[in-house]
């Protein structure tokens, strides 16, 4: 055989393969996928272009090369996938494919106005050892970017309706409403709460295990009852709402906790961020605390080893998070983490103070 019918042959093995995993919503599963079933295809580092203008990296690796497919096609829903390849050379492959597809919400659904057939273009190139060593991928970035503003519209739209219900839970939780005096708090949890959902409040201190991850509804009401009973915030303070990635509400906000069983109080304000997200059916299904480096004082405020301190500040700089001494504010860049993370966005119609994020985010 050849070295074009080999080069050929490959390149028809892999966009057929691309062709069968791609179909459906282009999520975290299918990426997965395709990480497990493509590297194979490629040089350890190769020539990865995609655009024009939206990638050109020359020493790219695959796990690089998802990274950015990964910006550029998460939530379209592919209908169907053909291609067809062409030898340029006994090196090169020319590959055309053409996509019968759709853009989807936060919820999954279909966005109208952004059906349609998108075609890529493709040259593989190929080295001695039958590997591909250049990448070049080409396609109307416009039209796109188009579809991609139309979903930011649908996604924003879901972003309203989530800060309303964002809005309802924090004035039901300020209430009371989720606490053990309230006999129908298991109520109040099933009206907000997804049954699966995830109240995620991990934070490393050294007085207390009430910071953890809680499951279910269940799990919200023992994180309730945990600061119902231990820490109070008297000037809690919320700085505004913030629209994160898909429909996301993002919001920072500062208190001083004041100790309930020994009556101290932080002499300064810490501040925090919330990120929440919602199902389709209005339930929340996260619900997400990032506290700042300054909260780790909390520690000293209710022991008088002041060894503890050290401890935390060395536990929270193994997480990559940074922290400064008190009273200063705790600087921070704007780096939301996580798997589907993206900067958030300021509400708009919302009178409210700078967003300052958490640097390491990402590592909790």
């Amino acid at each position: 055989m050849s070295s074009k019918d080999i080069n050929l042959k490959l390149a028809e093995e892999a966009m057929a393969l691309q062709a069968k995993i791609g179909v459906g919503v282009v999520d975290a599963g299918m990426f997965a996928e395709f990480a497990s079933k493509f590297p194979g295809f490629f040089t350890e580092k190769f020539n990865f272009i995609m655009g024009p203008g939206k990638a050109d990296n020359k020493d790219c690796s695959f796990g690089e090369m998802m990274g950015v497919a990964k910006k550029m096609f998460d939530a379209i829903k592919n209908k169907s996938i053909k291609h067809v390849v062409t030898p340029v050379d006994d090196n090169t492959m020319s590959v055309q494919m053409i996509f019968d597809s759709v853009y989807t919400d936060a919820h999954g659904d279909e966005i109208a106005g952004t059906e349609g057939v998108y075609e890529f273009t493709t040259l593989l190139t190929y080295n001695a050892d039958h590997k591909i060593v250049s990448w070049n991928q080409t396609w109307d970035t416009a039209k796109m970017d188009n579809m991609r503003e139309l979903e930011k519209e649908a996604n924003h739209k879901i972003f309203e309706r989530n800060k309303v219900l964002f809005s309802e839970i924090l004035g039901a939780w300020g209430s009371g409403a989720f606490n053990t005096t309230n006999p129908d708090a298991k109520k109040v949890a099933e009206k907000f709460m997804a049954e699966d959902c995830v109240t995620d409040a991990r934070y490393n201190t050294e007085n207390s295990s009430g910071f953890k991850v809680y499951e279910g509804r269940e799990g919200c009401l023992e994180w309730c009852a945990f600061l119902e009973k231990t820490w109070a915030m008297p000037d809690y303070s919320m700085l505004g709402v913030y629209e994160g990635p898909k429909g996301e509400c993002w919001t920072t906000g500062s208190a001083s906790p004041l100790h309930i069983p020994t009556g101290k109080q932080m002499p300064f304000p810490c501040e925090f961020i919330y990120r929440v997200g919602f199902n389709k059916e209005g339930k929340c299904t996260y619900f997400k605390f990032y506290n700042s480096g300054a909260f780790v004082y909390m520690d000293s405020l209710v022991s008088e080893n002041e060894a503890v301190v050290a401890a935390a500040l060395a536990a929270h700089a193994a997480h990559g998070v940074c922290l400064v001494e008190p009273p200063a504010p705790v600087a921070a860049t704007a780096e939301p983490g996580s798997d589907d993370a993206g900067e958030p966005r300021r509400s708009e119609d919302e009178d409210v103070g700078s967003l300052r994020c958490f640097s390491g985010l990402d590592t909790w």
